[in-house]
């Protein structure tokens, strides 16, 4: 969706056509990944799909096939997605974790940050 936010989005619902053309931000420096988490919404939690070998989160441990549980002492099911989204987003920002592994739970936490 940052992505997005660069361009004018036409959507053009009865031909079935989607139009982009520059927005006042389309110059804009992309901003670096800050956790370096790739993740799936389940009921369970969120399931770890990826983990980029140069972010935080692989420095604290994770690993795909973890499930995130809780996320800031609150259960994942408690959170709205967006709010998960920014809050794993907020670089300079603590984020303690409580992931499932192999049946067993672990607490972790790492400190998003801007890398390429």
């Amino acid at each position: 969706m940052r992505y997005l936010a660069r361009y004018r989005v036409t959507i053009n619902f009865p031909a079935a056509r989607l139009y982009l053309a520059k927005g006042k931000h389309f110059s804009d420096r992309e901003r670096g990944h800050t956790c370096g988490l790739g993740y799936l919404f389940k009921p369970n939690g969120l399931l770890v799909e990826m983990v980029n070998p140069e972010g935080p989160a692989q420095a604290a441990g994770i690993r795909p096939g973890d499930v995130i549980v809780r996320l800031s002492g609150k259960a994942v099911d408690a959170w709205k997605p967006s709010e998960i989204n920014q809050l794993l987003a907020a670089e300079g920002k603590p984020v303690r974790l409580v992931v499932q592994r192999d049946g067993k739970t672990a607490d972790v936490e790492f400190t998003p940050r801007e890398f390429d």
